[in-house]
């Protein structure tokens, strides 16, 4: 019962980790929008630009580390595939707010709201940590 159920998971965070990566909720292009919008409001010295550098580099792996955790769930590595899967829905999660304060400050908030793969993505990765509790 608990093999299946993990198992179970490990399907949900590996497509919950493919939906983040096509939808770009968790992706890089969310925070170097941030980046643009806040350069037009913000001198942007170099340790800004290090912090953008660096939140753009993590928020590109967000799809990618639901995966690999899904991939360490199937192959029954819990704790490793909980913790995959806790980073990179929390960069998803990030990722959404930052994407829905974008759609706010450029008025498409009708836009946002409709169902999109990323909000599916993360979702389903919520999901895929809780069952494999």
């Amino acid at each position: 019962m608990a093999r299946s159920r993990l198992r179970m998971a490990a399907v949900l965070a590996i497509l919950a980790g493919g939906l983040l990566l096509l939808s770009g909720i968790a992706g890089a292009g969310t925070w170097s929008s941030l980046r643009d919008a806040l350069e037009k409001h913000v001198e942007m010295d170099g340790n800004l630009e290090m912090v953008f550098f660096v939140l753009i580099l993590l928020g590109s792996f967000g799809g990618l580390t639901v995966m690999a955790g899904g991939w360490f769930l199937w192959r029954g590595m819990k704790r490793t595939g909980r913790v995959l899967v806790t980073i990179g829905v929390g960069i998803g999660l990030i990722g959404l707010v930052l994407a829905l304060l974008i759609a706010t400050l450029k008025g498409d908030l009708e836009g946002f709201l409709s169902p999109s793969a990323g909000l599916v993505g993360i979702v389903l990765s919520i999901a895929a940590r809780m069952m494999a509790k």
